[in-house]
């Protein structure tokens, strides 16, 4: 059994989906999996569940929402025999999984395994991580219950590790030598992403790389306008650092890519939400 929060939160059985039936249903579902293997107190499920205007029947809605969930998870589990999967606890529920059978975990520790690898010197196998690591998204993270305030904080950072991957594939596979294919979707994501500054050096060294110096130039200096007038600051290390290989190396030479910036790490968070 696989679940899943990287898209409509979702429970997989054998590669199908399962039913779950409505939006609260989902959203119980997503809340649990904000805490696995934690104990969660049902009076914060019914104020996160009702998003803090829960009605007079909330808890004995909540029994029906967790006895729904309990079907979906264990269909097989007699009523007389004791919940393995989502237990009741005193006032509250635990829901007991593996860590790789949550998409959002097995997803933080790959995006971890390939800013290792990567730091490691081995770009091509890091961009192949990163990849998998990407495809396990379905959509955007929590969908459909995202607006939840107790949802909120675990989609902001599941979004920017997302977006972490994305430049860690995209720096891997500039350090492996693909940047020629590369410099379309390298621009498109600065462009979207003005801000990061590990993608901007990664496609002023691709446009090094391919003889186009002075786009490369060019590309640190709108950076470091783009800077200034956000925030009032000067380029970071990233920026700097690429803008010194560009200067120092010939664009026909190969950069050790053990010198080049590096993406960041999911921060070793092994659990959604933690």
């Amino acid at each position: 059994m696989r679940f899943r929060v990287l898209g409509p939160p979702g429970i997989d059985r054998d590669g199908r989906g399962v039913p779950l039936g409505g939006p609260k249903q989902r959203a119980l579902l997503a809340l649990f999996l904000l805490r696995p293997n934690r104990f969660v107190a049902a009076d914060w499920l019914v104020e996160a569940l009702w998003d803090g205007r829960p009605p007079a029947s909330a808890h004995t809605t909540l029994r029906t929402y967790v006895a729904g969930l309990r079907r979906a998870v264990e269909p097989e589990r007699s009523h007389r025999e004791p919940a393995r999967v989502l237990r009741s606890r005193p006032r509250g529920y635990e829901l007991r999984v593996e860590d790789d059978a949550v998409d959002a975990i097995r997803f933080g520790r790959l995006v971890d395994r390939a800013a290792d690898t990567l730091a490691a010197g081995q770009p091509a196998v890091a961009e192949r991580t990163y990849a998998e690591a990407l495809a396990l998204w379905r959509g955007e993270p929590l969908a459909g219950v995202g607006e939840l305030n107790a949802v909120r904080p675990e989609v902001a950072r599941l979004t920017e590790l997302r977006l972490t991957a994305e430049e860690g594939r995209l720096t891997a596979a500039v350090a492996a030598g693909r940047h020629a294919p590369l410099l379309a979707e390298l621009r498109r994501f600065v462009s979207a992403n003005p801000l990061r500054e590990g993608a901007r050096a990664q496609l002023m060294l691709a446009l090094s790389r391919s003889g186009r110096q002075t786009e490369a130039l060019a590309a640190f200096d709108e950076g470091r306008r783009v800077l200034a007038a956000e925030y009032g600051l000067d380029p970071g290390e990233q920026m700097r650092a690429a803008h010194r290989l560009i200067l120092e190396q010939p664009y026909r030479r190969s950069p050790d890519p053990r010198r080049w910036p590096a993406p960041g790490r999911a921060g070793g968070r092994a659990r959604a939400g933690a």
